[in-house]
């Protein structure tokens, strides 16, 4: 009709950025417990992933070894690396552990009350002092808000979670920002960033090696929350304090008198973690719109020293943020603006826009630009943007996992494991089928391979599969080669250096598992450790003495057309002779000894991150942290 403007809407001209992200070996919790179905229960139990809510495991823990290597896969929707869409990018590797982490037994969100804090019925990372402090503590007025209308002005509201939504007892501004400025439970293992010039920074800003600080009453020693900053802090005007102390009297009595003594606010260090800073290179790429592999079909992959943290409770998070190409990832809180104008005329020239408020170009959600001026002067496109999600963070944690003491005597300890969830790749995704991790596996014969698995009972029901419904199980038997769906006869495979009692134990979990129905593996346990197989650690290890080059299969998820569980062990003669491909690594020397040493296969996708973390306590009086 003349005079009626018509709109058309674009979605695939200016898409949102999201970009979930989601982590298969540590499995990934995505927030899931138990539930039998394939959506999650409750996104919001334990933190904000801001992921589909069929991502994620159940729950399924591993005991983990110190000092031993340990490969994490993810996959990321939204590229890494070189990116033009989202040009800065990155990877952020944590880790957390404390006795009263948990997965708990409820898919209810734990409770904001102090006495949840110690209810094992809850799933619990965070702890409640900590939300506490994040919920009273002004949130930093310098970010960059866009449009968004923030409900409050405590850290709790960012431009990606305005409402001040809680999920767990997770600090939303912590969550969306990093480096943060307040103390956190988080201790960082990696950095991989497609601006690797900024590496130095982000490495002297971590928590690891940089105090961090809060606001104190001298005389009291208490915390006050509210401030966000050293002017902040020492401004305040504070009430004097009744102080009551002993004294003598002349004639040696004892006595106790009171004084009213004038108290200020001071802000004091909480200490760093006093360990080497996280290793930081070059993110490997990875393509955009799809959550899948990367360079060389390999999952992007991170090869992991376990620190000399023994604990029973600890968690892995990775962190995945990504920018936008339309403005710069230093934009602050100046381009403000509830109305959108202020950021477009800064950038407008590089659409060409000369008024873009004329034209409709304003930085707010679903906006409607005119394209075609002296042409079709009516035409509106509408656009698809929601300004507190251009420019986005996700994560995944993977639910708790314990660390043992090394064996005395050990040389290098590899651990070989299972990712994926019983299913087809429709039914699993945003996650995987079932596959050996590492697929390859190359080690030395002075190396010492540490095999386990875990998985669930309580996948749906109706999910393709052999053997009981909603069941993960594995096993371990040789090949002759990859493309073979039969096992090998056990007593002429070179597999497990012909070990026939090692093959049967890995092919039937005996004598880890007694009787039963075990063609399929039905009464076998989800989880499996051949050490715990063994009244001596040590002799749970398996020590591979002879080269080889030998491959093998689970014999219940080898459905042909549908999933293949196949792996290799590539073994070579000397110590460190298995890292001979030199030409696919880059090895960083910058965090060794109790830090991080990482070394990037970038051509393959898989990095590799060593120790990174010390048996370091958080300072006396580091009270956000889940004490």
């Amino acid at each position: 009709m003349e005079g009626t403007a018509r709109v058309l809407v674009l979605g695939v001209l200016v898409a949102v950025v999201m970009g979930d992200t989601y982590m298969h070996m540590i499995p990934g919790s995505n927030n899931r417990l138990d539930e039998a179905n394939r959506d999650r229960a409750n996104g919001n139990r334990l933190f904000d992933s801001q992921n589909n809510n069929r991502g994620g495991y159940n729950v399924a823990s591993l005991e983990l070894l110190e000092d031993s290597e340990f490969e994490i896969s993810w996959t990321n929707q939204h590229g890494l690396g070189d990116q033009p869409r989202t040009p800065y990018n990155e990877i952020i590797v944590q880790m957390m552990c404390d006795n009263n982490l948990r997965d708990g037994t409820t898919t209810q969100r734990i409770p904001d009350e102090p006495e949840a804090d110690l209810d094992f019925e809850f799933g619990r990372h965070e702890s409640y002092a900590y939300y506490q402090s994040c919920k009273q503590r002004e949130r930093n007025q310098g970010l960059f808000t866009a449009s968004q209308n923030l409900r409050g002005d405590s850290a709790i509201y960012t431009r990606q979670n305005p409402n001040g939504n809680r999920n767990g007892l997770e600090c939303p501004e912590e969550r969306d920002y990093y480096p943060y400025w307040h103390p956190t439970p988080w201790r960082d293992a990696l950095i991989l960033t497609s601006k690797p010039e900024r590496c130095a920074w982000l490495q002297s800003e971590s928590q690891n090696v940089k105090d961090r600080h809060l606001c104190f009453n001298n005389v009291t020693n208490e915390l006050i929350p509210e401030p966000n900053n050293a002017a902040a802090c020492e401004s305040l005007e504070l009430d004097p304090v009744t102080v009551t102390r002993g004294v003598v009297d002349e004639d040696g009595a004892e006595a106790e008198v009171t004084d009213l003594v004038n108290a200020s606010a001071v802000w004091l260090a909480t200490g760093a973690w006093n360990i080497d800073p996280p290793a930081c290179q070059m993110a490997p790429w990875s393509r955009d719109n799809h959550l899948g592999n990367g360079v060389g079909g390999q999952p992007n992959s991170v090869v992991w020293t376990v620190p000399d943290e023994l604990s029973e409770s600890c968690v892995f998070r990775l962190r995945y943020n990504i920018s936008t190409g339309d403005y710069s990832y230093y934009t602050n809180a100046s381009m403000n603006d509830r109305e959108g104008l202020r950021l477009m005329e800064e950038i407008g020239e590089q659409y060409g826009v000369v008024n873009p408020e004329l034209l409709g170009y304003r930085f707010q959600n679903n906006p409607q630009v005119k394209v075609f001026p002296g042409v079709a002067e009516d035409l509106e496109l509408q656009l698809a943007i929601n300004t507190a999600q251009q420019g986005r963070t996700f994560q995944d944690r993977s639910h708790t996992f314990g660390i043992k003491p090394r064996p005395p005597g050990a040389d290098n300890i590899v651990s070989l494991n299972v990712r994926g969830k019983r299913g087809n790749i429709v039914q699993v995704f945003p996650g995987v089928e079932y596959d050996f991790v590492p697929n390859t596996l190359r080690v030395t014969t002075d190396d010492h391979v540490h095999v386990q698995w875990t998985g669930s009972n309580t996948n749906p029901n109706n999910n393709d599969g052999q053997g009981q419904n909603g069941s993960d199980r594995s096993n371990m038997a040789p090949t002759a080669d990859n493309g073979r769906v039969y096992p090998e006869w056990a007593n002429v495979t070179r597999f497990m250096d012909g070990n026939q009692h090692l093959i049967y134990t890995l092919s039937r979990m005996e004598p880890c598992h007694y009787g039963g129905e075990m063609s399929e593996l039905d009464d076998a346990s989800p989880y499996f450790d051949y050490a715990s197989c063994h009244h001596s650690q040590r002799d749970g290890l398996i020590r591979l003495t002879k080269p080889q080059n030998v491959t093998y299969m689970g014999t219940r998820n080898n459905n042909f057309s549908n999933r293949s569980q196949r792996g290799t062990i590539v073994v070579v003669e000397g110590s460190g002779a298995a890292a001979e491909e030199s030409d696919d690594i880059a090895l960083i020397a910058g965090a060794l000894g109790a830090g991080i040493v990482c070394s990037l296969l970038i051509m393959l996708g898989l990095i590799s991150v060593g120790k990174q973390m010390a048996n370091k306590q958080a300072p006396e009086g580091y009270l956000p942290a889940n004490q």
